[in-house]
């Protein structure tokens, strides 16, 4: 498994699907975690309050293919899987940075005014991750660490754990879970 090192695009303007997910890898050794960066310099402040289905919000693009963070079929249900999925305009593919009092972030989606969510309050290696109601609980809330090349990654308040791709797969679809820090890119 692959840390999912994440490219933020801010947007100014404003379907997806599944395919199988690739086989499992064995994980790289683990690195140590760098310090947390300061969000509001890649959060608009008009975009603090954004509202469903707007134009704005920012993608979150793997650093190793051109794949987006996105909510599956664009739906609003709670429940809804993440994935990686090719840049389709969609606002599935677009997230509202909320910071919090304390930093840390909740990753808001634009078309459903739902967080990026550890599924079962889990905290374990390969834990999937969903959308559900935002309740500021821990398995929602993420501490972004700048990896000093222009990437992001945001590793779970809950579990320690970083926002991983499957299997370090680049093909639409491929399921985000949960994996411990290992100072690679997905």
């Amino acid at each position: 498994m692959r840390t999912l090192s994440i490219l933020i695009v801010l947007l100014v303007a404003g379907c997806s699907g599944s395919s199988e997910p690739p086989a499992a890898s064995t994980p790289a050794p683990s690195a140590a975690a760098p310090a947390p960066v300061d969000v509001s310099a890649v959060v608009a402040p008009a975009q603090a309050a954004l509202m469903p289905g707007t134009s704005a919000g920012v993608r979150l693009q793997s650093a190793c293919s051109s794949k987006l963070l996105d909510v599956a079929g664009a739906s609003t249900a709670n429940g809804a899987r993440l994935l990686l999925w090719e840049d389709n305009g969609g606002a599935n593919q677009r997230f509202v940075l909320r910071t919090q009092p304390d930093g840390q972030v909740a990753l808001i989606a634009a078309h459903s005014d739902k967080a990026l969510d550890a599924t079962g309050r889990g905290v374990s290696d390969g834990t999937p991750l969903q959308q559900w109601d935002f309740a500021a609980q821990s398995n929602q809330l993420w501490r972004v660490i700048d990896n000093g090349d222009g990437t992001r990654t945001f590793i779970g308040s809950a579990s320690g754990k970083a926002l991983d791709v499957q299997g370090a797969g680049t093909r639409d679809g491929t399921p985000v879970q949960l994996w411990t820090p290992n100072g690679t890119c997905a």
